[in-house]
């Protein structure tokens, strides 16, 4: 897991998610340039943008974090070098 504290709005974002216990599928995409986002899959829905951040490292720690609380299955992505 990455010892990272996201921005707050972005962590009440990803506290909503693990406490109404939502299970999605994930992974992490690049939106553009500067933005990242967790597109998930939701049995309602479909494919969705479950959160979008600023930089790539908010996004790993707020995958991270889903994974860590069980709402997402562990997968391999990239990290940036």
């Amino acid at each position: 897991m990455i010892d990272q504290h996201l921005p707050p709005a972005e962590q009440r974002n990803i506290d909503a998610l693990i406490d109404e216990r939502v299970d999605i599928e994930c992974e992490l995409i690049a939106l553009d340039e500067h933005q990242w986002a967790i597109r998930g899959w939701v049995p309602v829905d479909g494919e969705v943008i479950v959160a979008r951040f600023d930089n790539h490292a908010d996004a790993l720690a707020a995958l991270d974090e889903l994974e860590a609380a069980g709402l997402t299955p562990p997968r391999s992505r990239p990290r940036e070098d």
